[in-house]
């Protein structure tokens, strides 16, 4: 199975009068943007805690210097686990369905930008994370 799959099927309840299947959707697209980037990182075999996945992203740095673009991409996945948090656990808060295309929207997004950090060659930055802190 790949990844894109989550996308896939999150696109496919997206457009779904059922909260449920609303709520389902947000948690597959967040799934993607995590095995996406947890893949390119360290294969699909290593386990990876999103936490740790998240934690590399935003504190890696090349020569002592944090990079930008990860530090910004790692708030957002941060934030996209909240969202997905909020969509498995909050079920007493009603969630509309804009606001699920905006999520599924920012998942896309956020795997965009992590590709661009891949093109611009500095995802080694992150990867040395992993290893100084024994994660790989």
């Amino acid at each position: 199975m790949q990844p894109i799959e989550f996308l896939n099927l999150a696109h496919k309840l997206i457009d779904s009068a059922d909260e449920a299947e609303l709520r389902t959707a947000i948690s597959r697209a967040y799934y993607y943007v995590y095995h996406s980037i947890k893949n390119d990182l360290v294969g699909s075999d290593t386990n990876l805690t999103h936490d740790v996945m998240i934690n590399c992203i935003q504190e890696a740095n090349i020569n002592g210097n944090k990079v930008a673009e990860f530090e910004e991409l790692g708030q957002t996945i941060r934030d996209l686990k909240t969202d997905r948090i909020f969509a498995d656990y909050k079920i007493n808060k009603s969630l509309s369905q804009e606001t699920c295309h905006t999520m599924i929207k920012r998942c896309e997004t956020a795997v965009e930008d992590f590709k661009e950090c891949k093109r611009l060659g500095i995802i080694d930055a992150a990867r040395n994370y992993l290893r100084q802190y024994k994660y790989i």
